[in-house]
């Protein structure tokens, strides 16, 4: 069972896809209270394997229980928030991992927020769920208490008393009323009521006595997606505006049918919305609108046009760039369908028009819905990353990066060259970059971008 020992805790991780190295992306992701890094098993299961035609995984992905739930230590004290921010930072350190995507669900995203103030060169960027910038509403106190007694007092037995009271704050009514989701139900209820008595009721405790950090994280830096079930009990959806509203260039989603614990409620939604972000985190705040914005309307049209109702005539989607950056920016990409065999009923030609030319890409479409959709999402943001590549230099009134890295200023035929050149990549944090002489590579998932100074 692999654990490691960090700042006076035995913890529990797991760590799959990419091996670890100079260019590799790594995804961490910290649950919620009362469950372990299981709540992502589906995240992982995608995020952690090759994409078609690809021979190496794209990320790195990596979970971990904290102190005193899941498979982690009991440890006689430590929950308070700052203690598990620690924590999660030396994980981090010991597992040699120099920056990374960081997704925190409720109590992660807790930690999450207080890692992006505190260690900010730990993140590449931050993912936001369900959670609340405030401390603990007072109204909620007294019945969170009442339970922590229940389980303290009648152990395991306390557990399985408490749990019909707890799935419903955890999740959503979709979820807990489907009856194709009853086997579900079981498991979560299953793996609550395994959890540790005695370090469950002190986690809460933690979360219980937990201070606010809503007046200070107007200083996080990192890009942030924020994201919230529209059946969310536990943390409502106002608590993710308010953050959303706080942190600049920070961007709300709205998971629609989800509750308290959308990784496992509504994994596909959640899925596509973390690859669209980590794939993107990395450009202009203007840049990365205006790609959500076309993966969205693609996706809709799509959806609409293509698997609803079997119309297969290209379309086309013009998006505008705003910003003062830019000059009179649009992105335009045209989509077409067609149907092919049975084993791929669907092909999906994404064709951008960039000011230097026509670049196609075509994604044959196979699988369910939920598959079709995220090949799409894929086919979408290849073309928009590609595309500002090819923004030739009197469309950008500004092209010095927007950190940690925005935009070539040239063409994909005549990038800038030089030793005053830096070279920006996705895998490559802000200050461990040097001049470069390969300014261009096609792979959508490891663009490099170039800024010189003039």
């Amino acid at each position: 069972m692999p654990t490691l020992r960090v700042n006076g805790a035995r913890l529990y991780y797991e760590e799959h896809g990419a091996e670890p190295g100079p260019d590799t992306q790594t995804i961490v992701f910290a649950h919620g209270l009362l469950w372990s890094g299981r709540m992502f098993d589906p995240q992982v299961a995608e995020l952690s394997v090759p994409d078609p035609g690809e021979a190496r995984p794209r990320y790195r992905c990596i979970t971990f229980d904290f102190r005193g739930q899941g498979r982690s230590e009991v440890t006689a004290d430590g929950y308070d928030m700052d203690t598990l921010t620690d924590d999660a930072a030396a994980l981090l350190e010991a597992l040699g991992v120099p920056f990374c995507h960081f997704v925190g669900l409720s109590m992660g995203g807790f930690v999450g927020m207080r890692l992006a103030l505190r260690r900010p060169e730990l993140l590449r960027s931050l993912v936001l769920m369900e959670t609340s910038a405030d401390p603990e509403p007072a109204e909620n106190v007294p019945r969170y208490r009442a339970m922590g007694r229940v389980v303290r007092i009648f152990g395991r037995l306390g557990m399985r008393m408490v749990m019909p009271r707890v799935m419903r704050i955890m999740f959503g009514r979709k979820f807990l009323e489907d009856p194709a989701r009853a086997a579900d139900r079981r498991l979560w209820r299953r793996r609550g009521i395994e959890n540790d008595p005695v370090g469950v009721t002190r986690a809460l405790q933690g979360v219980i006595d937990r201070e606010g950090v809503y007046d200070g994280i107007e200083r996080i830096t990192v890009p942030t997606l924020v994201m919230v079930g529209d059946q969310d009990v536990a943390t409502v959806a106002a608590k993710a505006e308010r953050i959303a509203a706080r942190i600049p260039g920070s961007r709300l989603v709205v998971i629609p049918g989800a509750g308290h614990t959308a990784s496992v409620e509504e994994p596909a939604f959640v899925n596509r919305m973390l690859a669209t972000f980590v794939q993107t985190s990395w450009i202009a705040p203007e840049l990365r609108d205006a790609v959500w914005t076309a993966v969205e309307r693609v996706r809709d049209l799509v959806v609409e046009s293509v698997l609803d109702e079997g119309d297969f005539a290209p379309v086309a989607v013009e998006v505008p760039i705003e910003g003062e950056r830019f000059s009179a920016v649009t992105f335009r990409l045209e989509v077409s369908a067609e149907p092919e065999s049975a084993s791929t009923p669907l092909s999906v030609t994404a064709t951008l028009a960039a000011p230097t030319g026509r670049h196609a890409s075509t994604v044959p479409a196979a699988g369910t819905r939920a598959e079709i959709l995220r090949q799409v999402d894929r086919a979408t943001v290849s073309n928009a990353l590609s595309w500002f590549l090819h923004l030739r230099a009197d469309e950008v009134a500004d092209p010095r990066p927007y950190p940690p890295a925005m935009i070539a200023a040239g063409t994909h035929a005549a990038l800038p060259s030089g030793p005053d050149c830096e070279r920006f990549s996705p895998g490559v944090p802000p200050g461990q970059i040097g001049p470069a002489e390969t300014l261009f590579e096609s792979s959508h998932h490891d663009i490099r971008l170039i800024h010189c100074e003039e």
